[in-house]
């Protein structure tokens, strides 16, 4: 399949990672079965790169299972998919910053959350995918951009937590990419936390210096305040 064309089966592979979903729920579908290595190793891992919808929902397949799969079949899963995202992933991420600094400037609160998600030829996403994502918010819940969760969830329920060993060199620089950018946010985090107290107590400092005492009169009034007589 040329990868031109690989965009034109974004709705068929994100329903069929779908359908596949509600087979496992209804325990009707398991990794061992023939019918798995052909619609996810043959179909859903050559379609990923399809649009950001189709990435996600097979994530979110290989977590329903990923406690069946191999430790080392499924290490192979998520280095491909890294690996056939990449240039897309990268394209998504130079747009969300564009994106986030353009509504800066415009004075947006929404920042960069809503930036559209990718197609694999680099361009926004299509109809469907914007229609999915509003179905998917409201199923799911929250943004449709989490992949470093996602992956992070797959690697720990998948086992493969201590077995880095067997990471595909993708997997491997992707994760410590994640914990990296998760240290920089939580030291920003707590940078802001800081800043804030600091703030907090320089007004109440300035406030407290700018308090009038007693006046005079206050000051006599006391002196012949009925206690005193």
């Amino acid at each position: 399949m040329s990868p031109a064309a690989i965009p034109e089966y974004a709705p068929f592979a994100y329903s069929l990672a779908s359908v596949l979903q509600d087979l496992v729920k209804a325990h009707q579908l398991s990794p061992r079965r023939g019918f798995w290595e052909v619609a996810v190793g043959q179909v859903l891992l050559a379609l990923v790169d399809a649009d950001s919808q189709v990435h996600i929902e097979v994530l979110r397949l290989l977590l329903s299972v990923c406690k069946e799969v191999p430790p080392d079949t499924l290490a192979g899963y998520l280095g491909h998919m890294l690996t056939a995202t990449a240039a897309s992933r990268a394209r998504a991420s130079s747009q969300k910053k564009k994106f986030a600094s353009l509504t800066g400037l415009l004075g947006s609160q929404g920042g960069g959350a809503n930036v559209p998600g990718y197609i694999s030829t680099g361009g926004a996403a299509s109809e469907w995918s914007d229609g999915f994502r509003t179905v998917r918010s409201l199923k799911y819940g929250g943004s449709s951009d989490g992949y470093s969760e996602l992956y992070r969830k797959v690697v720990v329920v998948g086992g493969l937590q201590d077995k880095q060993d067997i990471w595909p060199k993708a997997l491997t620089n992707y994760m410590q990419e994640v914990e990296e950018r998760r240290q920089q946010e939580e030291a920003a985090r707590r940078a802001e936390r800081q800043a804030a107290r600091d703030e907090a107590d320089r007004l109440a400092t300035a406030a407290e210096a700018a308090a009038p005492g007693p006046s005079s009169q206050q000051r006599m009034g006391s002196v012949y305040s009925p206690e005193y007589i």
